[in-house]
């Protein structure tokens, strides 16, 4: 179990890095800086559809 959540924080922390540098393009594309988001991903089970939803609180 310890290295299955070895390698689950290690998984997170690489999405973490992956969103943040995507924020920063996003931040420096628009102008704007952003404070806060909240994304939520859901994968139906049993089907193909993945949806994701973000909300952004940005200081403009």
């Amino acid at each position: 179990m310890p290295d299955s959540i070895a390698a689950a924080n290690k998984a997170k922390n690489a999405l973490e890095d992956l969103i943040l540098e995507k924020i920063r393009a996003f931040e420096s594309e628009y102008g704007i800086g952003v404070q806060s988001v909240d994304l939520v991903h859901r994968n139906c089970i049993g089907s193909s559809i993945t949806v994701a939803s973000v909300s952004l609180v940005v200081e403009i």
